[in-house]
Formats: structure tokens, C-alpha cells, sequence
């Protein structure tokens, strides 16, 4: 596992729910060729070994964001504004919960930032 990997959680508190995180390869036949994986019945998180930073933090990023609307409940017919104002809320709620998990994946958002 790359350097980026290092530190990476092992949990998030997503809401009242404890999301793992895991890397590996996918499991389920769903995921299958995919960088992640957010599974809301069993509360875990993928995420596959080899990526770059830049995907890395992306990936995290957007299985946080399934999370985040499956534990607030939004789902196809939800209005935009509902998405946009629980997403909010989530992720408001994710950078509080989960500051440590939060300052690896700053660090690691700016491993892919050339300096000037």
C-alpha cells in the first residue's frame, strides 16, 4: 500500500451510524470495476488499493457523500434543495465528527497540488 494510504480511517461516524473503511478490491458484484464502494447494509466503505491522489480524495469524497444521503434519507424523488441543504448538514456533520479522519484527507488532497 502506497504512502497515501497511510493514516487513511478505519471509521467514520456518518449521522448515528460507524461506517468502516476499508481497502481492498471490490467484493461485491456491484462494485466490480469501480474505485469505491459505499455499502449502506453493512456500513462499510471501499476503497481500491493504486489510486493517485487526486482519485483517492475524490473517491473518498464521493462514497462519503452516498453515505451522507443514505443515512439523511434523500433518494430519487428528493428535490434538489433537499439534497443540497442535508448534504450540507452531512458533510458540516462529517468534518466535526471526524477531524482526524478529515486533516489525513486534507493532507492528502494536497499531495496532488504542485506549490508555485
Amino acid at each position: 500500500m502506497t504512502e497515501l494510504y497511510k493514516g487513511i480511517p478505519k471509521k467514520l461516524k456518518i449521522g448515528c451510524y460507524q461506517f468502516r473503511i476499508e481497502v481492498t478490491e471490490a467484493e461485491d458484484s456491484e462494485a466490480e470495476g469501480q474505485f469505491g464502494h459505499m455499502n449502506p447494509v453493512n456500513q462499510k466503505i471501499r476503497l481500491r488499493p493504486g489510486m493517485t491522489a487526486q482519485n483517492l480524495s475524490d473517491t473518498f469524497i464521493h462514497e462519503v457523500i452516498h453515505a451522507i444521503h443514505w443515512v439523511a434519507a434523500l433518494h430519487d424523488g428528493s428535490t434538489e434543495e433537499e439534497f443540497t441543504l442535508l448534504g450540507a448538514h452531512g458533510l458540516c456533520s462529517l468534518w466535526q465528527d471526524n477531524p482526524q479522519a478529515m486533516a489525513w484527507w486534507a493532507k492528502l488532497n494536497s499531495a496532488g497540488v504542485a506549490s508555485d
